[in-house]
């Protein structure tokens, strides 16, 4: 009797535990869209770098310009071998003809809080990446 109160309840409680735990997060499915407000990223070819901007050109080729600032992270996604180069990066890697995904602050979505750059996708910058 008490095994099947077990099972019964674990069976109840640990779907509702993956619901309640991913209730806040997106998920996206295939290439990230453009839409800034809603999932909160940006990904596509970098067309534009300056000291204060970065021109992102989507896979819906749609132009999005994103101002960067000193509190901005720069991180390496790597994609291929080899797997132990340091993930780190700075302002001065990004450059046009890069792929890239931003991650935009919540509160304005044209400031990027984290740059990440692609490295080693097949078919790099294009056809698009799928994450």
């Amino acid at each position: 009797m008490l095994k099947r109160f077990v099972v019964c309840s674990l069976t109840t409680l640990i779907p509702a535990v993956v619901v309640l735990v991913q209730s806040g997060t997106t998920h996206v499915i295939g290439a990230v869209p453009a839409v800034e407000s809603d999932i909160g990223t940006i990904a596509g070819v970098v067309t534009k770098v300056d000291a204060s901007a970065i021109e992102v050109r989507t896979d819906n080729n749609e132009t999005i310009s994103v101002t960067v600032d000193a509190s901005t992270l720069y991180r390496k996604w790597i994609l291929a071998k080899p797997w132990q180069q340091d993930s780190r990066a700075n302002a001065n890697d990004v450059e046009a003809g890069m792929r890239v995904r931003i991650d935009v602050a919540k509160n304005n979505p044209r400031i990027a809080e984290t740059v990440w750059l692609v490295f080693g996708g097949v078919g790099y910058p294009d056809p698009s990446l799928i994450y």
